[in-house]
């Protein structure tokens, strides 16, 4: 192993020259220029390594309200080019990239103000980001190239909006990202981003113990040409999201084997969305989400949120899809749209907020407005439970129209599920961390989901265990399940 350090002024060419096993550690400094890692291969073992040391800042240069205009000008030409608008083609501008590299570690980084995008890797292998720190940005990290895979981010902070104010509660949703004319003077798209944005990759991978707040979005797969074989095993587990003004976890187009467990969502104005016109086992387990914030101003839309965006069909085929032993404590609309086949919802502990109660107003559905037709065009969530093989069972939910309601409306059957409060602990909305999602002494939820068998990709069956509490703690901790599993898809 050889450890070599560099300055602003020599990490390019002494980058230009490491070896598998060389550590390359930036000596205190402002690294304000942008630097490409270019077909650098470590070895299995013996990778190579980019270190930050105490007081070396990477550093775009550039804040948010310096970017804007240029952001919203960028973002019209895009649109004018018949495309969504946004800074979505250019995440490939990044301060560090990575193309055609393997066997890479990235650690201990102190990374601000670079924009459109922090890192970037393109058709790459087996990269590890560990320990950095980000801020500001459009795409914390983004991955592009079908032969991408093998990515492991951990422990990894990202802090999009440092006004900790604009994304959350003043700009307007519409204002980053609707698909209106981009208003090149007033608009925000340069925050139209994510903290893990992907674009056709292989896949394989794993976001662990991550802390995204003040932020668009989160993590985000493409897959626009619905190639079965790329966009696979994401697992996205034990992580903070908070303040996040549009979707946490969201497989896009065609995505199979995605994991999201053991994460905790606060003030998030959506959660989940799979609104992928293929999608198959997909595992959400295990998380916890409350709030006591509705974002954005009074007046603006886009504020009522939503937990499960779907989309308005899915081709044959799709699914499974197994939403299990989840603890909410919601203020906003359920599934109110769309379809999910395969859909296995269980022993979930669901607790809707009550008018009066902090910011709520006790306005939700829980699958969308029944005076609307359920049909597969997605006016609201599906009634045809048998045709896209859908299964409720076990949970405990607290919300008007659960169940009797919705059985009028011909949803169900609601197998074993129980209307009811599901007793956590902070009886009104829970307290710091999330710990007042845990059960009560008398809570309803205690030892009542029985033993059910879950399909893993690989064709194997793993059981959950009879006798565990509804949601997502049991006792204090959270359920541990089993570790990720992940599959090997088709080759092209």
């Amino acid at each position: 192993m050889r450890v070599v350090t560099v300055t602003p002024a020599t990490i390019g060419a002494v980058i230009a020259g490491v070896k598998p096993g060389d550590i390359v550690e930036l000596e205190p400094g402002l690294y304000s220029r942008p630097f490409s890692l270019t077909n650098l291969r470590g070895e299995p073992g013996r990778p190579i390594t980019l270190r930050g040391t105490s007081w070396a800042v990477i550093d775009g240069g550039r804040m948010a309200e310096e970017y804007r205009i240029e952001a919203n000008y960028r973002a019209r030409q895009v649109q004018l080019e018949g495309k969504y608008p946004g800074l979505w083609p250019y995440m490939g501008e990044a301060m560090i990239a990575l193309q055609g590299c393997s066997h890479i570690v990235l650690e201990d980084l102190t990374i601000r103000r670079c924009w459109p995008t922090a890192i970037h890797l393109g058709d790459s292998q087996d990269i590890i980001i560990r320990r950095t720190d980000i801020t500001d940005g459009t795409f914390a990290i983004a991955a592009s190239g079908a032969s991408t895979q093998g990515i492991v981010i951990d422990s990894v902070r990202w802090c999009q909006d440092v006004t900790r104010n604009r994304i959350w509660r003043s700009a307007a949703w519409m204002s980053v990202h609707g698909d209106q004319d981009v208003d090149i003077a007033n608009d925000w798209r340069l925050y139209d981003g994510d903290f893990f944005r992907s674009e056709s990759i292989r896949g394989g991978v794993t976001i662990s113990h991550c802390q995204v707040e003040h932020a668009f979005n989160a993590v985000h797969g493409f897959n626009p040409g619905k190639d079965a074989s790329l966009n696979t095993n994401f697992c996205v587990r034990d992580c903070s999201f908070s303040y996040v003004r549009d979707n946490v976890f969201e497989p896009e187009d065609c995505a199979i084997n995605w994991w999201f467990h053991r994460n905790r969502l606060y003030n998030v104005h959506k959660w989940c969305s799979i609104e992928a016109q293929f999608s198959a086992y997909i595992y959400i387990f295990a998380n916890l989400s409350w709030f006591d914030e509705i974002p954005g101003r009074h007046g603006q839309g886009n504020r009522t949120g939503g937990m499960f965006k779907l989309g308005p069909k899915q081709d044959k085929g799709a699914g499974p899809h197994y939403i299990f032993n989840n603890s909410f404590a919601a203020r906003s609309d359920y599934a109110p749209a769309g379809v999910l086949r395969g859909l296995r919802h269980w022993a979930n502990a669901v607790r809707f907020c009550q008018a009066g109660e902090g910011v709520c107003d006790g306005k939700t559905t829980f699958f969308g407005d029944l005076k609307k037709k359920a049909s597969e065009t997605g006016d609201r969530f599906t009634n045809n439970w048998k045709g896209n093989d859908i299964d409720f069972a076990d949970d405990v939910i607290a919300h008007p129209q659960y169940t009797a309601v919705l059985k009028r409306n011909h949803y169900g059957p609601f197998r074993d599920s129980l209307a009811a409060d599901p007793g956590f602990r902070d009886a009104g909305w829970p307290g710091q961390g999330g710990a007042g999602l845990m059960l009560a002494a008398g809570s309803p939820c205690r030892g009542r989901a029985p033993e059910q068998t879950v399909m893993l990709p690989d064709g194997g069956m793993a059981l959950l265990p009879a006798g565990r509490d509804v949601g997502a703690f049991q006792g204090e901790e959270l359920m541990r399940w089993r570790e990720f599993v992940p599959y090997a898809p088709p080759t092209v």
